[in-house]
């Protein structure tokens, strides 16, 4: 059973049993009210003096209107009783403890809705502790769970620049590295995804434009040694300041 699921079963149950008994409350509080109504009237009707036969029938009729709406709440509130019972069957009890053990299924159900997902988190979770490694993408999560037990977690989380990542001095050094070699920007791409690197800002896989990017701005100057230079551009592609010299015109122009 996974962490807090009993303690997650037995709050689950004390809240239906809470909810029933506000509901039983409720119904109660509603009855009570009805008969001291009904008491009421009937006192009135009571000491009416028996000459002023308009307000008697008046109150009489009150009377038992009172009374009958008497009988209809207790009516309803039998028909309540049977279906929603004060105390769980044994039935109730083993889906709650289902339900706790198979804490995926419960909250991927489609008749779970976000207020229940929260109270499954109230349940399940004392505390939960986030550190953040100083301005990097890394954050470490430590869960509380019900009853004690602690888990581990690290998470990405968004960040301003490429420069905070945790990676991102090995992938520049990967990307430097394999340039020098003569690779292209689409096979350096598909390498640092083969090596399970991160690319920056949360994006699912390193791709070409990535590599262009990380080149153009933190290794503008690096160049592939000799004969190697130029051969990690694939057909039809230029470094920036080579296509400029090409041309005739200035780089900022050619960027622009």
């Amino acid at each position: 059973m996974r962490p807090g699921a009993v303690e997650l079963s037995l709050s689950a149950a004390d809240d239906v049993m809470r909810e029933r008994s506000a509901l039983d409350e409720n119904w109660r509080q509603r009855l009570e009210r009805a008969r001291t109504q009904a008491a009421r009237i009937e006192r009135q009707y009571q000491a009416a003096e028996p000459e002023n036969r308009l307000v008697q029938r008046t109150l009489e009729k009150r009377w038992e209107e009172a009374l009958q709406e008497v009988r209809r709440l207790e009516e309803e509130y039998a028909r309540f009783r049977q279906t929603q019972p004060t105390t769980l069957t044994s039935h109730e009890l083993e889906q709650i403890r289902n339900a706790a053990r198979d804490l995926p299924a419960l909250w991927d159900a489609p008749t779970t809705t976000p207020g229940d997902r929260q109270q499954v988190i109230r349940f399940l979770v004392e505390r939960v502790e986030v550190e953040i490694e100083g301005v990097s993408d890394r954050v470490r999560v430590t869960i509380t769970w019900a009853g004690g037990q602690h888990t581990h977690h690290e998470l990405i989380r968004p960040v301003g620049r490429y420069k905070q990542t945790a990676d991102f001095d090995r992938v520049m050094a990967r990307i430097r590295e394999l340039r020098a070699v003569g690779w292209s920007f689409v096979a350096i791409a598909g390498q640092l995804n083969a090596e399970d690197l991160r690319p920056p800002n949360r994006a699912v896989r390193f791709h070409k434009d990535i590599i262009v990017r990380l080149v153009r701005k933190h290794a503008p100057a690096d160049r592939t040694p000799g004969g190697l230079r130029g051969a990690g551009l694939g057909r039809d592609e230029w470094f920036v300041i080579d296509l400029a010299g090409k041309l005739g015109i200035g780089k900022n122009t050619l960027h622009a």
